[in-house]
């Protein structure tokens, strides 16, 4: 008998140990769970971080594209305007009507208002009274500003080899770009 009072005080002690370390088999499953599922939400916050990064990323690529594209274009456009205007103003006799068609198509009506009622005794386009068409050899145009599209056209001047600059605003009207103002002109 006492040795059967020995087989269940010992199948006593096997069910409270069995109850005890399924307690903690369960209490470690548990914390396991939880560092899973908050392992999960990093994971998954980590993924729309890294979406948003990514798509920022791509969205600021394109933005780039556009704004060379335009820079491209803008600097075309400044370059066929002093071709077309260089080339008929330095034609004698000068066709006025051929000039303001030029000026019309490549510059706002508000820039051809100013230039009228400003009555200057000078080329606002050349900063200059008298120019040569063999500036267009060495003119450049540069982005001057980031945040607006100002831009400055440069040139050599043949009878000092001084370099004369006139600072331009340009303005996309309908699709294309035009000369909207002429910055310091007064």
């Amino acid at each position: 008998m006492e040795g059967d009072q020995y087989f269940s005080s010992c199948g006593h002690m096997n069910d409270v140990g069995a109850r005890m370390s399924t307690a903690i088999v369960i209490e470690k499953f548990l914390k396991i769970n939880k560092i899973i599922t908050l392992m999960k939400t990093k994971i998954y916050i980590a993924t729309i971080l890294f979406g948003i990064l990514f798509s920022n990323i791509i969205y600021s690529q394109e933005k780039q594209k556009q704004n060379n594209s335009s820079e491209k274009e803008i600097v075309e456009m400044l370059k066929n305007f002093y071709k077309e205007y260089i080339s008929e103003s330095a034609k004698m006799p000068m066709n006025e009507k051929k000039i303001n068609s030029i000026k019309k198509k490549y510059c706002t009506s508000k820039l051809l208002q100013k230039i009228d009622l400003l009555e200057l005794d000078y080329d606002p386009f050349v900063n200059a009274q008298d120019f040569e068409p063999t500036l267009l050899k060495t003119i450049k145009f540069t982005k001057i500003s980031k945040s607006n599209n100002i831009y400055k056209a440069c040139y050599v001047w043949d009878f000092n080899n001084k370099t004369i600059c006139v600072k331009l605003s340009i303005k996309k009207v309908n699709n294309s770009f035009k000369i909207d103002d002429i910055i310091g002109l007064k």
